[in-house]
C-alpha cells in the first residue's frame, strides 16, 4: 500500500486494523508530521516511512505548512471564503496566518520512487495531498499506463478552499482510460449550498 500525504498516520492505522502484515510506504513531506511518524511507526519493519513530497517532477517545493497541519497544501489558500473563516475561527487565529510557513520540501515521483525500490505492483495507492491529486497521478503515468496499481483512492475537493480547484476530469484524465470509478465517500456536505466545504474520497478501480 503506498499512503501518500500521511500526516499523522491516520490512514496508517485504518490499514493496519485490516491486516496488520500488510507493506506500506507512507509519504509526508511535513518534518513536524514525519517525527510522530517515526515515533508511532518506526518500530514496524513493513512501514516504509518516506519525510518527502510527491509530485509530477523529482523537484524541490513550498510547502504550506498550515495551523491545522491536514490542511497543508503545495498550493495557498483562497482568501475570503466560507471555508477559510470558519476554519480560522475553529483554531483561534485569522485567515491571514492559517498559513503560519512556508517550508522547502523535496519531491519525487511515484514511478521514479518504485523504479529505484524495484517494486513492480501497489495493491492499493491512496493519496490525500489537498489539491495536489492530479500532479501525483501525472509522476506516476507509467504505473496507470501499465496497470501497476490496483486500487487508487484519493480525496476530490470541489469547494475552492485552495488557489486551485479540483474536477473529476483533470482526475479521469490523468487515469487514461485505465481506471473506471468504483465508490464515492462524501466528507460531511453534498454539495455547497449545505455548507462550506464540498469533498468526497473517490474509490478508483483497475479495468
Amino acid at each position: 500500500i503506498f499512503d501518500v500525504g500521511a500526516n499523522r498516520g491516520q490512514s496508517i492505522e485504518r490499514f493496519l486494523n485490516i491486516n496488520k502484515n500488510l507493506i506500506i510506504h507512507a509519504f509526508e513531506p511535513n518534518p513536524d508530521e514525519y517525527k510522530s511518524l517515526i515515533k508511532k511507526f518506526s518500530i514496524n519493519k513493513n512501514i516504509y516511512l518516506n519525510n518527502i513530497g510527491v509530485s509530477e517532477n523529482k523537484e524541490s517545493m513550498d510547502l504550506n505548512v498550515t495551523i491545522n497541519s491536514g490542511n497543508s497544501s503545495f498550493y495557498n489558500i483562497k482568501k475570503d471564503t466560507d471555508w477559510i473563516k470558519i476554519r480560522s475561527k475553529q483554531f483561534k487565529t485569522n485567515q491571514y496566518d492559517f498559513i503560519k510557513e512556508k517550508i522547502k520540501v523535496k519531491c519525487d515521483t511515484l514511478d521514479n520512487y518504485c523504479y529505484e525500490n524495484k517494486i513492480n505492483q501497489i495493491e492499493l495507492l491512496k493519496i490525500d495531498t489537498q489539491g495536489f491529486e492530479d500532479k501525483v497521478l501525472s509522476g506516476a503515468s507509467n504505473l496507470i499506463n501499465n496497470k501497476k496499481i490496483e486500487f487508487i483512492e484519493l480525496e476530490i475537493m470541489l469547494d475552492e478552499v485552495y488557489e486551485k480547484t479540483m474536477s473529476f476530469h483533470e482526475i479521469e484524465t490523468k487515469l487514461q482510460n485505465k481506471y473506471k470509478l468504483y465508490g464515492i465517500d462524501y466528507q460531511g456536505f453534498k454539495n455547497l449550498s449545505e455548507g462550506y466545504m464540498f469533498a468526497l474520497d473517490a474509490l478508483y478501480v483497475k479495468k
